[in-house]
Parts: structure tokens; C-alpha cells; sequence
């Protein structure tokens, strides 16, 4: 069977991956204000242009903070949900190859990595390995031709609608996931296999 699915980890597969408001709690400061602050720096870790401690770094002049641990880490909790899991093997087990398209900086990446909650995909593209993250056409360029796919015969599916729609530009079929049923509603419209 040609082509397949690419998944995004973090809010679809990948639960409480939230760090932000975490942190922004632990530094006394607001989200907006460490946002405000990140920007390009945030841009350099999902792309694997930055480390963290180059951020942290940074944040600790600007804010005149003190953090010496990689709160990216240390705050980051997450929990895989097994509806998804159980859907990427039943769509592996249809025939389809699933792999894991996700914006992320090292630490998490190393740390679904040692907590095997990749394990369920086939292969992971990781923003921050390629040098590109979603919406930019590179990232989604780069998977399909390390699969050999055509955009046509893939199926996206992720929690940002900027992201959906940067891929349903480039022809591949886009689902903006919020709730479970509605994922499964849209692969049974997608005649991918029956709604049950």
C-alpha cells in the first residue's frame, strides 16, 4: 500500500506536554513575558539551532533569573494516550506505514526516546533533527521524500490548524485533531476503514 500517516506527538498522541505555564510559574514570571522574550530562541531549539543551555542562558540576562536545571526537562511530564495508540496499530495493521512528524526540542525528544513512547511509530522526524518545524513546507517536504511518498497519498494529523492547513497546501490530507471521535469519524469519511 502507498503512501500513509504522519502523526504529530505532542496534544495527539503525547498527553500534558504543556511546560510553559510550568515554568513561567516557577520563575515568578508570565507566559506572555517568557514568549515575548523566546521568540527566535525558541525557534533555534525546535530547530535544533539552539541548546538549552544557550536559551536558559539567555532567559537568566534578560530576566536576571537564576535557573541552573533544564526546566524544558525537569517540568516535563507527559503520558501517551492508548486510544491513539491502539488506532496507529490498526492502521499499521491495515496495510499503512504511521510515522511521527513532531515540532520538539532535544530533551523531550530524548525523552519519549527513553521512555519508548515512540515506539508505536515506525519511524520519527523530529523538527529539531531535520532542521525545520511545521508549518514550514521544508518539514513536511523532507518526510515525504525520506518515505518516497507523494503528498496525495498521506494522511496528516495534528492539533494546530496552522500546521493542517500548511499541509493540506502542499496537497496532503490534513485533519485538525481536537477529539478522538471526530479523528475516527474523518478516517471512516476518508474511507480509510469503517467508523466503529
Amino acid at each position: 500500500m502507498a503512501g500513509g500517516f504522519i502523526f504529530d506527538m505532542g496534544n495527539v498522541l503525547s498527553r500534558n506536554v504543556e511546560v510553559l505555564p510550568a515554568i513561567a510559574r516557577r520563575l515568578g514570571l508570565t507566559v506572555e513575558q517568557i514568549l515575548g522574550f523566546a521568540g527566535e530562541s525558541l525557534a533555534g531549539l525546535l530547530t535544533g539551532r539552539a541548546t538549552a543551555e544557550e536559551f536558559w542562558r539567555a532567559l537568566n540576562r534578560h530576566f536576571g533569573t537564576d535557573v541552573r536545571e533544564d526546566l524544558w526537562l525537569t517540568l516535563f511530564h507527559p503520558a501517551n494516550d492508548r486510544r491513539i495508540e491502539r488506532l496507529i496499530l490498526r492502521l499499521k495493521a491495515a496495510g499503512y506505514a504511521v510515522v511521527c512528524g513532531t515540532n520538539t526540542i532535544a530533551g523531550h525528544y530524548r525523552h519519549h526516546l527513553e521512555h519508548g513512547e515512540y515506539a508505536v511509530f515506525e519511524r520519527v522526524y523530529a523538527s529539531h533533527r531535520i532542521g525545520a518545524a511545521k508549518p514550514a513546507p521544508e518539514f513536511f517536504l523532507h518526510i515525504l521524500k525520506a518515505e518516497g511518498w507523494q503528498a496525495r497519498e498521506v494522511f496528516f494529523i495534528d492539533d494546530s490548524a496552522e500546521h493542517v492547513a500548511a499541509a493540506g497546501e502542499l496537497g496532503i490530507r490534513s485533519h485538525h485533531y481536537r477529539r478522538f471521535g471526530t479523528l475516527r469519524e474523518w478516517l471512516a469519511a476518508e474511507r480509510v476503514f469503517a467508523a466503529s
